[in-house]
This record gives C-alpha cells, structure tokens and sequence, in this order.
C-alpha cells in the first residue's frame, strides 16, 4: 500500500465540527475529545496536531507538557476508520513530538495511560493501577440524606493554595513513581504542575487535620463528560482503610451533588487490596450496578524516551 501523504498542522476552534464527526462512534458513547477540545486550544500547554489527506481530516494527537517542560502527556489520539494500517497515527506523533519540542527543548519522555485489554509491548510500563466503576441513578442522589452512608474521619476540600503548600511534602509511599493522576493524566508531585493538576481536576480532598500538620491521604475527584454519559473520575492515595472509606464516601456525595443526575462513578486505586472494601460499600451497601465497559479494565501507565540520543 501506497503510503499517504499527509499535510499537519497545529488545530484551531474552526476544526471543531471536522472533529466531531472523526470521532463519531468512538468508545461506546465515552469519547470526551469533543467536549474538550475548546478548553484544550485555551491551555497554552497543550497542542493538538491534525493529519489531512487532501481536504479530508484522517487523524488527530492531542499533547500537553508538564513537569517542568520534561514530560509530553498524549491526551488523545484519532485516524479515520478508512485509514488505519497506513502508520498515520505514527506519523501524527512524530510530528507532535518535534512541534512540542521547538517549544520545549527539555523533553525527555512521552507518557500516557491506556485501560486496553492487552499490555502494550513498546513502551516501558511504569505502574499499573486497578479500575472500579459503577452506575449511579440520579434517584439515588436524591435520596443521599437519607442513606446510611456514614464517615468516621471528616474530609475537607483542598484549596489550591494548601495544595500547592503541602504537595512535596504529602507522605511519598503513597505515589507509586512520585506520581499523581488526574482524571489519568499522570503529573509529577510537583509545586510546579499544581495548576495542570487543578485544570483536569474538579476538586481536591484530604482528612481535615491541624494546619501544621501534613495530611496523610489525598484525593482528586473529576467531573470528566462523555459523549453519552457523565462520569465522575475519583483517584484516590490512601493506605489506612479508615481513610481510604472516608475519601470513596467523601466522593460519591460531592459527585451526587454536583451532577444530580445519572452517571458512572470510576475508581482507580494502586492498592488492589482496598477494592474488596469498595465493593463492598458499591455493591453490598448501596446495591450499585457496576458498569460493563469498564468491568476488568486496568489503567496502565506507560513511558517512552524521546531524547535525541533514544533515536540514534
């Protein structure tokens, strides 16, 4: 097969339509790129490369820089179904990649999460993590007063402020890499990548304690709408069960409150040893019907060296 020729160019907000129908159908109804394109042409971090054959749009990367200027996070990525098998998706990357660096010269490393089935056998894997999700009726948001959902340690939202104070310091055996995820974009714990966090984010949790005092959990809690559904993404960084509890019923409540409507409630977690006691708040207490496109998925972090000398 004849390889395509290909015109790239950094998107712009008169792309938007030609987007939205490159991704109609994609994932069921969970596809979240044209909810979020427009937020993402606002972020001067973040670029979103386009491929056209002719005047026809064939593919699409979406990348942002963090860490500093170190690390390029792959956001998203599309090809049109008449056009996979052709290495347009490598060709987009390739090119993301030396656009982001004639901005950021510092990069050394592309990461992205992927919940597929199968590993992926290129990249170095740094961590794995285990994902839960749940349907949650808006019936039930309206009866959450009167549920026997009950915390023994109180939670308190994070202020940026007190996040960015506190961030380096929160305890280190609980982010495996020295990583935080948010809405699965992995960030170094970092001062510096506190606005990318708070941008993924809808809002930040840990146990109210004394103001000199370091918390010993965190939490990060993201309204993230789909195409067809809303889905609240809870990240969680606890290792007491007490805590671990407190931030899952913490959690469900603000989602409750602030979509107060259907939607799916996704956990990830680093201890899979924690899940039992999820499940047994989901399932057993609260009768939540888990939901079936995420059943048995693992979030799986991944990293690729883009220095200079990884391609000599």
């Amino acid at each position: 097969m004849d390889a395509v020729t290909l015109t790239l160019r950094p998107a712009d907000a008169d792309d938007f339509d030609e987007i939205v129908k490159l991704s109609e159908g994609i994932y069921a109804g969970h596809d979240y790129l044209p909810l979020m394109f427009r937020q993402w042409l606002q972020r001067d971090n973040v670029v979103v490369i386009l491929a056209h054959c002719g005047v026809r749009l064939v593919g699409l990367r979406a990348n942002f820089v963090v860490d500093d200027g170190r690390t390029l996070i792959h956001r998203a990525g599309r090809v049109h179904p008449d056009y996979r098998g052709q290495g347009i998706f490598k060709q987009v990357g390739e090119h993301s990649i030396k656009h982001a660096k004639e901005h950021y010269p510092n990069l050394q490393r592309k990461r992205f999460t992927s919940i597929g089935d199968t590993e992926i056998p290129d990249p170095r894997k740094l961590f794995e993590l285990h994902v839960e999700a749940y349907h949650v009726e808006k019936e039930f948001c309206d009866k959450l007063k009167a549920t026997v959902l009950t915390n023994s340690m109180e939670i308190k939202t994070c202020a940026p402020d007190y996040f960015a104070n506190i961030i380096e310091s929160l305890p280190a055996r609980l982010f495996t890499r020295n990583s935080i995820l948010s809405n699965w974009c992995p960030f170094e714990r970092l001062r510096s990548n506190v606005d990318h966090i708070l941008r993924e984010s809808t809002e930040l949790y840990v146990e109210k304690c004394d103001d000199d005092v370091i918390p010993n959990s965190l939490s990060v809690g993201t309204l993230s709408p789909r195409v067809k559904y809303k889905q609240w993404v809870a990240e969680v960084y606890a290792d007491s069960p007490d805590l671990f509890q407190a931030h899952i019923v913490h959690q469900l409540k603000r989602a409750c409150e602030l979509i107060n409507d259907d939607f799916i409630f996704i956990f990830t977690m680093q201890d899979e040893s924690l899940s039992s006691l999820l499940r047994i708040i989901m399932k057993d207490q609260l009768q939540f019907k888990t939901a079936d496109f995420y059943h048995n998925k693992t979030l799986r972090v991944y990293e690729m060296d883009i220095t200079e000398k990884s391609h000599r």
